[in-house]
């Protein structure tokens, strides 16, 4: 039941006019018009509710019909509601139909005004909005001012069918009102391919938007020592990610230009469900790689399918920076004991953990020259037994990339349409080329690149 379905069911039970409740709640009679209309719906929390309620409760009084000013006012919020079962739920409806009207996560969170990275997290399901409700509802008030109603009718309809009558996609109050509806409503909603998922975020995403948003650009790495002892041991899960960030911090502060070795087959969903922990730790991540160090990160390719989804799009993003060798172990992990292993020139984290009790976990940080020599051994043979997982070439590993391709070309003996996602650019002719290049509005020294490129 809508909240307007609820209000009309009071006012129909005490037989009062939108005149009378507003004399008595003190709430204008357009706005309670808006309310019947389904033009507008209020916050849960509202005064405005609150008044209604108070309103409705002296009329109930005045005529000896037995309903509390609690009981109404309850009724009204239970309409207005959003459990976190029914919010992921809502938000599942709203990423399917942002991606049907083709708005991507960041123009929406800049018509949100939220944060790109927050938003990402509130569609992943690892954060909530103070006010699910009030989220939802400022999401509707927006795809309804931004979108044609038509074009809303057309995704609807795809989505859940709805036959509503036409007026309702010609007016945005309404239109807002009727989407929320939608949205909120218990109709089962398809279960999300992981897959394409993640392949629409990878698609839609923006390298320099990412930074921006990590204040890449405005970070200073911390040149004064942390004060951290030689050797400190941590446990548990909470100070397992102290660890983390403690490694991040001590390697960002160091003169050491050395490469950084990451391995690790603990669990990662519940350490990054955490949002503050994991700002910080692609903070982290990002002040080692602005520091211009190589990092080698070895992956534990087992793990469950969600992870797997996870730590694709936490690396992916960093992985454009061209200075991360990914690698990964054709072993099983070594389960039940799981391990993480961090090594730097300037520190060394170890952990280890019996799988399941990943809340007795403990690790040690060091910063001694002989822990750090040992580790550093480890970790050199581990990624002797470790195979790449994707080789990455930057505009200064031009050439190698060339000799690749020239290589591949001598050696390879199947067609190379079963090898590449697509053509090489040189196959289309120089005018689709030019009519490209123009249509996406490229400026005249990247053109230049691109033409002598090809």
């Amino acid at each position: 039941m809508t909240f307007s379905d609820q209000l009309k069911a009071f006012m129909n039970e005490l037989n009062c006019s939108a005149k009378e409740l507003s004399s008595l709640s003190g709430v204008s009679a357009p706005v309670i018009s808006r309310y019947l209309h389904e033009e507008r719906v209020p916050s849960a929390d509202s005064s405005t509710v609150k008044a209604i309620a108070g309103g409705l409760a002296l009329i109930a009084s005045n005529r000896n019909i037995n309903l509390t000013n609690d009981e109404i006012a309850a009724a009204l919020r239970s309409t207005l509601s959003v459990n976190i079962r029914d919010f992921a739920h809502s938000v599942e409806m709203l990423k399917k139909l942002l991606k049907q009207l083709d708005i991507s996560n960041s123009k929406f969170a800049r018509a949100m005004s939220f944060d790109s990275s927050l938003i990402s997290r509130i569609f992943l399901g690892q954060r909530k909005p103070s006010n699910p409700e009030g989220f939802i509802m400022n999401a509707c008030e927006y795809i309804a001012r931004a979108v044609p109603g038509e074009t809303i009718r057309l995704a609807l309809h795809d989505l859940i069918g709805t036959t509503d009558e036409p007026s309702v996609f010609e007016n945005s109050s309404r239109l807002s009102a009727f989407l929320y509806t939608c949205i909120t409503s218990e109709t089962a909603v398809p279960q999300a391919n992981p897959v394409e998922e993640f392949l629409h975020v990878f698609d839609s995403f923006d390298l320099n938007e990412y930074i921006r948003s990590l204040h890449f650009d405005e970070t200073d790495i911390p040149s004064a020592a942390s004060g951290m002892p030689v050797t400190k041991i941590y446990n548990g899960e909470d100070e397992m990610m102290a660890a983390e960030l403690a490694f991040l911090q001590t390697t960002a502060i160091s003169h050491s230009q050395k490469d950084v070795t990451m391995y690790s087959d603990m669990p990662i969903e519940e350490i990054f469900a955490n949002s503050e922990f994991a700002k910080k730790w692609m903070l982290g991540m990002s002040l080692l790689l602005k520091k211009g160090l190589h990092l080698n990160m070895i992956h534990n390719v087992s793990r469950p399918f969600n992870e797997i989804m996870i730590g694709l799009e936490l690396y992916i993003p960093m992985y454009m920076t061209g200075q991360i060798s990914p690698y990964y172990l054709k072993e099983a992990s070594g389960n039940p004991f799981i391990h993480t292993l961090r090594v730097s020139g300037s520190a060394v984290l170890t952990g280890e953990a019996i799988s399941g009790h990943y809340k007795d976990a403990r690790c040690i940080l060091s910063k001694s020259k002989d822990e750090i020599a040992y580790y550093t051994k480890c970790a050199e043979n581990l990624l002797d037994k470790a195979s790449p997982l994707m080789n990455i070439y930057r505009r200064d590993t031009l050439r190698e990339y060339r000799n690749f391709l020239y290589s591949d070309l001598q050696e390879n003996t199947k067609p190379l349409y079963l090898r590449y996602s697509t053509l090489p650019l040189f196959t289309i002719s120089d005018e689709l080329l030019d009519r490209i290049l123009l249509r996406n509005k490229i400026d005249t020294k990247t053109v230049a690149a691109i033409k002598e490129h090809v």
